[in-house]
């Protein structure tokens, strides 16, 4: 079985594109050498005098916000920037500084109100819409975050930056189509984006145009070959296309996935799938069982090591895997219908229809399910149910047509 589109999505869903967080973001906090610190130190202890010697000038508290943040004095900061907008309302420079020093404080709502009177003071700024837009996004308010990268989106047409946020809240929202045509549009204005090609190729996969998929996710592993994520998505694809050729070459890149990410459960599980696909099930076990070990709450990993264990002929030890994915959700329908598989396999058939009648009623779109209960039902005798759940798999899926007649 290949890698489940399940876990595909999982794992882009845990993948953040690192250019939609780049701008309007605060400064990272950087180590910083003694002579740095105590150049910052005099300038602050200048900037204070300017302010005592004239508590009114709001151009000088600005000043010594700057600087008391830079020295990651927040609170300090914060404090001068709000002096500088109580004596001058209208200091577009002052709120933009305090929002992001309360998003760098983490008052992400304090932030976003602050950034929303800046923009009151100049709407035009791209800028400050991204930033706006990221504070929605990190908040989850995803339409008013689109809302925001769309109207910058008007202001600088060609940011990289304002194209890949709208395609990775598209793919969040579950509007694949606009978010690859928001990838594609980040791929024109900077066509070695990395990140685009490889969250455009995950959309492709996730709408099953595989080819596509491999040929974006392929030119993301020529620009950043060292890119674990995008080697395990290209072996997502090699895998869902089949062939002979791309299944061993999807051991290889998902091996590769592994050695730069040892410790990530999702990688070994594509590399476990991989390698049962391509005919290697006693290391496909290995590690699948490895998967397990470092993340045990991963039902995909367990799903996976149950299909490699019953391909073994392990139906016991099958059967125990599926059983323990089930338990860690009990509404999983590929783990009931692959305990379903298992139970046929033992030759407990009750067991085994009562499983993939779980598995119909939480996917009744699952063609597999709906062909694999009509077996179950004609073995115990049933066959007009078995008919009628084969007519249901062969209108999800025509190429099931009459393969048990």
């Amino acid at each position: 079985m290949p890698l489940s589109l399940r876990l595909i999505a999982a794992v882009i869903a845990c993948l953040i594109l690192s250019a939609s967080l780049v701008v309007a973001q605060t400064a990272r906090k950087t180590r910083r050498s003694d002579s740095a610190r105590k150049s910052s130190e005099v300038s602050i202890s200048k900037l204070r005098a300017a302010v005592q010697s004239n508590p009114r000038n709001a151009e000088a508290r600005n000043a010594l916000g700057l600087a008391l943040g830079k020295g990651g004095q927040l609170n300090p900061a914060i404090a001068e920037f709000r002096e500088a907008i109580a004596l001058k309302p209208d200091y577009l420079d002052a709120w933009k500084n305090l929002g992001s020093s309360l998003e760098q404080k983490g008052d992400l709502e304090g932030a976003l109100e602050a950034f929303r009177k800046a923009v009151e003071l100049n709407p035009s700024d791209a800028g400050l819409h991204i930033s706006i837009g990221s504070l929605l996004h990190r908040q989850q308010m995803l339409d008013a975050a689109i809302a925001e990268f769309r109207y910058a989106a008007k202001l600088k047409p060609d940011s990289v930056e304002v194209h890949t946020n709208i395609g990775f809240i598209l793919g969040q929202m579950g509007d694949l189509e606009g978010a690859m045509k928001s990838f594609e549009q980040a791929i024109k204005v900077k066509p070695d984006l990395a990140e685009a090609h490889f969250f455009l190729g995950n959309g492709k996969l996730l709408m099953g145009d595989f080819a596509g998929a491999i040929v974006s996710l392929r030119e993301a592993v020529r620009l950043k070959p060292n890119d674990a994520a995008s080697l395990q998505a290209l072996g997502a694809a090699l895998l869902r296309s089949a062939t002979p050729a791309d299944v061993a070459e999807a051991v290889g890149v998902t091996r590769r996935a592994v050695t730069l990410n040892p410790q990530s459960a999702e990688a070994l599980t594509a590399l476990g799938v991989a390698l049962r696909e391509n005919g290697e099930t006693e290391e496909s076990v290995a590690v699948l069982r490895q998967a397990v070990k470092l993340k045990p709450s991963l039902i995909e990993s367990r799903n996976n090591l149950g299909l490699s264990l019953l391909r073994a002929g392990n139906y016991d030890a099958a059967i125990t895997e599926f059983q323990e994915a089930i338990k860690l959700d009990d509404q999983n329908a590929p783990a009931h219908l692959n305990l379903g598989l298992a139970l046929m396999r033992k030759n407990d058939i009750a067991g085994a229809v009562e499983r993939l009648e779980t598995a119909t009623a939480l996917d009744p779109e699952s063609a597999q399910a709906w062909y694999q209960l009509s077996a179950a039902l004609k073995m115990k005798g049933q066959i007009e149910a078995s008919q009628e759940a084969l007519r249901k798999a062969e209108r999800l899926d025509p190429k099931l047509k009459s393969t048990q007649k």
